[in-house]
């Protein structure tokens, strides 16, 4: 919070088109709330942990476009972010928005102008119902990484498949997200590193939301003979 008021109270602030903020952000969607953001802001990026050999959360930039230097630090274990629905109002304008931390509140999400999602998280059956009623008509890229692993280092590799997934959630909680109903722009969807890839390959066929995605990502998951069959007999859905 202290770095994100130092940041909008500065003069150069109005010019301002992105903030990427890691560390403790204990209390920051109260202070974006309570300060408000700069008008200009279209890019947000909201990481809950330390660095982690300086390629981990650059790994996260730079696949959503956006490469600030970070200093070198130590790996810590990823922090809250939440709720966030109190500083929505706030940000409006947002574009794109990052998100990286062990447990995220959403709350009910209301972001009319972002074309860009990625979290990085534990999801939980509560945050991913929160995404699936989201209010986002122009998004158009959502990728969503599960599972301590992935989430946490961003790493090519799993190494251990108990990294893999999140226990707090199964693949009927994708449903409402596959259902595409607040998501009539989507056309790039990532779901990666799921445990129960399987299940999501073929809850794909017939699902609404794979006749409008140009790219669809599952990978970094556990998929088996089965579920690739699955996505070919959906292959021909795809756009």
């Amino acid at each position: 919070s202290a770095s994100f008021a130092t940041i909008v109270d500065a003069p150069a602030a109005r010019f301002l088109s992105g903030i990427f903020l890691w560390g403790a952000l204990d209390g920051l969607p109260a202070e974006i709330a309570t300060r408000g953001a700069p008008s200009t802001l279209s890019e947000l990026g909201l990481f809950a942990a330390e660095p982690h050999e300086r390629h981990a959360i650059m790994n996260i930039l730079r696949h959503v476009g956006a490469a600030p230097d970070l200093p070198p630090g130590p790996v810590a274990v990823p922090g809250v972010l939440g709720p966030l629905h109190v500083a929505y109002a706030r940000l409006r304008r947002l574009q794109l928005l990052a998100l990286y931390a062990g447990g995220i509140d959403f709350g009910e999400v209301d972001l009319p102008s972002v074309c860009t999602v990625e979290i990085h998280t534990d999801f939980t059956s509560k945050n991913l119902a929160s995404i699936g009623r989201a209010v986002w008509p122009k998004l158009s890229c959502l990728e969503l990484r599960f599972g301590s692993n992935v989430a946490r280092s961003g790493l090519d590799v799993v190494d251990d498949e108990e990294d893999l997934g999140c226990a707090a959630c199964t693949p009927d909680d994708l449903a409402l997200i596959l259902e595409g109903k607040g998501l009539v722009e989507l056309e790039e969807l990532g779901l990666v590193g799921l445990s129960f890839a399987d299940a999501v390959a073929a809850q794909l066929q017939g699902a609404p939301l794979l006749k409008r995605l140009r790219a669809l990502d599952l990978s970094k998951g556990r998929m088996t003979d089965a579920g690739a069959r699955h996505l070919l007999a959906a292959r021909r859905e795809l756009s």
